[in-house]
Order: structure tokens, then C-alpha cells, then sequence
């Protein structure tokens, strides 16, 4: 095959994988920008364990603790 040949087919194979590249970036992209489910197990457990440590610190002492 001629030099010349070999060359345009490798220029063309290679901007084919540029924009089979550039197709996957954007898939990528636009699955990342939808929004996420919430996992309500996860966030459950985490607003027990703040509202227990909140409750802590606004209740202060108990009633009758020390009187």
C-alpha cells in the first residue's frame, strides 16, 4: 500500500475515535447532571444520629439532675 494511502486511512480512523470520544464525554456529562435518588435508609440514619446529638445540647441538663 502506498505511503500516502496509509497515511490518510490512520488521519481517518483517528478523527472517527476522536468523535466516538467526544460522543462518550458528552453521554457521560449528561448523566452525571441528572438529578441522583435519595437513599432514604442512608439519610435517615444520619438525621437520627443529628437530632440525637442536637437534642443533647439543646436539652442541657435533665430535670431534677443535681436539684
Amino acid at each position: 500500500m502506498h505511503p500516502t494511502m496509509v497515511h490518510e486511512l490512520a488521519r481517518i480512523k483517528m478523527a472517527e475515535q476522536l468523535a466516538y470520544a467526544e460522543r462518550e464525554r458528552r453521554v457521560r456529562a449528561a448523566g452525571r447532571s441528572r438529578p441522583q435518588p435519595i437513599d432514604a435508609a442512608t439519610l435517615g440514619d444520619r438525621l437520627q444520629r443529628t437530632l440525637l446529638r442536637l437534642g443533647r445540647g439543646l436539652r442541657g441538663k435533665p430535670v431534677g439532675a443535681g436539684a
